[in-house]
Parts: structure tokens; C-alpha cells; sequence
């Protein structure tokens, strides 16, 4: 199983790939780390994940935003995990969550 972290470098005024190095995942899984704004195709993109594989977003609201917007219409059945690290955060605190 893959962990595929989708970050966006502009969230969290730049910092957020200090986030994404803290992650903390399973023992034995592999990580790739891609920067969300430089994905051209997520149709090309969604179709080499093995069906275990899991999407990681790290960013802001705007970073949720696009992804979501970009996989509209795509069949994506992998597990999709989300870690708030923008500036503002109102997707996180909408759900009533606190950031941790």
C-alpha cells in the first residue's frame, strides 16, 4: 500500500510541507509526495492507484477545493484522508473539529 500526499507548497503561508514531514503513517508503507498544484491530469493521475492505495490532501480550503473540483466526475475508490493545514481552515472548523 502507497500513502500519495498531495500538498499544496502556497498553504499555510509556505509551510506546508513541514506538515506533510510530521505525518506519522503505518510501519512498511511507502510514501510519494506530489505537489497538487503542478498535477496536470488527475484522470492519468487516479488511474495508476492500486485500489489499497490511500490519497492524503494537505492544505487549506482552497486545497480541498480544487482537489475535489479536479476529481469531479472521476471514479476514485480509494480512501481519501485529509490534513488541515492552511490559515484558516473554516472545512475543519465547519465540521466542528479541531486542528490535531
Amino acid at each position: 500500500m502507497k500513502y500519495y500526499i498531495l500538498f499544496n507548497p502556497l498553504a499555510s503561508g509556505g509551510k506546508c510541507i513541514d506538515y506533510v514531514n510530521k505525518i506519522e503513517l503505518p510501519e512498511n508503507s511507502q510514501t510519494v509526495i506530489y505537489d497538487i498544484t503542478k498535477i496536470e491530469s488527475y484522470t492519468r493521475f487516479i488511474e495508476k492507484l492500486s485500489s489499497d492505495d490511500k490519497i492524503v490532501i494537505c492544505g487549506g480550503d482552497g486545497t480541498l477545493n480544487r482537489f475535489i473540483n479536479s476529481i469531479d466526475g472521476l471514479d476514485l475508490c480509494n480512501e481519501v484522508l485529509y490534513l488541515a493545514a492552511g490559515s484558516g481552515n473554516d472545512f475543519l472548523n465547519d465540521l466542528g473539529l479541531k486542528l490535531n
